[in-house]
């Protein structure tokens, strides 16, 4: 067996999903994104195709080392995602043909049901209770909060006052039975941060994510001993020497690389096997598509210190043949061969369009560039 084709579509509102093809009619399919660096993640997936065209698709480690250490340049979230995108591709392409789940190939399954969380937007709260009622109405249980972008640095108490207002009202919507996790998305000083986390903590959220930037290992540090409540980093970190001090200092409680921008599948089982040592649990980051939610489940349902599964912005409507469903805050394991899923692949090609995706740009309130 050997790769022969891949094509990349681009899929609203910002998908970019790759289809890889063997010379037996084997399909694969990942997604090669990096929000708001979708040309550039598509030419670096290119460049790695070099490597992989024409060569056994079932080698996955081997293709892995030939990826990562034929180039001297190396790693960062451009490179570790198109690395994801082929990898992802060569494990469904591999399991498809041997007829199983991706998770059969990593030790098997070690539970039944994958526990997941949603998103609750809004600028005022009845916005926020709104999409919190809805969550429920889905079968979600848990929802995770952002804070708003911190506009002005002379309102700093006001603010605070805002965002816990903010968090009440959604903990409030969601029900005795539910849960609330906060995230600051690095958009705060640590000083700032610290403060909101204290006043978090007696409402014992699920937990506090990205409270300061993920380049600031000293005030993270700093937070892990005046805060309480469970700290979570890893969307904004890409490989195991990434993850490696935080885990091993134990400056969070939850790691959360995405499979997507991680380097894949068995590069992601790694770091959540590094957190296992120290009994840190893995909720992996996905902010993206339904192909990459189903990567995710793979991997969630062959690993032990598994917390919970991030939602992306779809479960499959139009894409798959067959949507994800949750019940009662779980979606069941996929049983099916490969990553789990069915593409329509029809719909993937009339979808397919040119204009990329951008992020917001935030601007503070003297006209300063802020944090996303």
């Amino acid at each position: 067996m050997k790769v022969v084709r891949i094509e990349m579509f681009l899929v609203a509102p910002r998908w970019q999903l790759l289809r890889m093809e063997t010379d037996e009619g084997v399909v694969g399919w990942s997604e090669a994104m990096l929000e708001g660096r979708a040309a550039t993640v598509r030419t670096a997936v290119n460049e790695l195709m070099r490597i992989v065209m024409g060569t056994d698709p079932r080698r996955i480690e081997d293709q892995f080392q030939r990826m990562v250490r034929r180039p001297f340049y190396r790693f960062g979230p451009v490179f570790s995602s198109a690395l994801a995108a082929v990898e992802i591709a060569l494990w469904d392409i591999k399991a498809r043909a041997l007829g199983v789940p991706i998770y059969d190939l990593m030790g098997g399954a070690v539970r039944d049901r994958l526990g997941v969380y949603g998103h609750v937007e809004g600028d005022t709260l009845d916005a926020l209770r709104r999409e919190a009622q809805k969550a429920r109405v889905m079968g979600v249980t848990i929802v995770k909060l952002p804070v708003q972008p911190m506009l002005s640095t002379t309102r700093i108490g006001s603010y605070i006052d805002a965002q816990i207002e903010r968090y009440q009202c959604v903990r409030q919507a969601m029900g005795e039975d539910g849960d609330v996790a906060v995230d600051i998305h690095g958009r705060l000083s640590p000083a700032v941060a610290r403060m909101l986390c204290r006043e978090l903590d007696p409402m014992r959220p699920y937990f506090i994510e990205e409270p300061v930037l993920p380049q600031m290992p000293r005030a993270l540090r700093q937070l892990r001993n005046s805060v309480e409540s469970p700290l979570a980093v890893g969307e904004r970190l890409y490989m195991r020497g990434d993850f490696r001090d935080i885990i091993q200092q134990r400056l969070v409680d939850i790691v959360q690389p995405d499979v997507a921008h991680a380097g894949g599948l068995w590069e992601t089982r790694k770091i959540a096997a590094m957190g296992e040592l120290e009994d840190i649990q893995l909720a992996p980051h996905c902010a993206i598509g339904p192909i990459a939610l189903a990567a995710s489940l793979q991997l969630a349902v062959c690993t032990p210190n598994f917390l919970c599964q991030e939602l992306g912005e779809s479960l499959g409507d139009n894409i798959l043949k067959q949507p994800l469903h949750i019940h009662n805050g779980y979606i069941d394991r996929p049983s099916g061969p490969g990553l789990g899923i069915e593409i329509e692949e029809q719909w993937v090609r009339q979808q397919d369009r040119t204009q990329f995706w951008d992020p917001p740009q935030i601007l503070h309130e003297d006209g300063s560039i802020g944090e996303w």
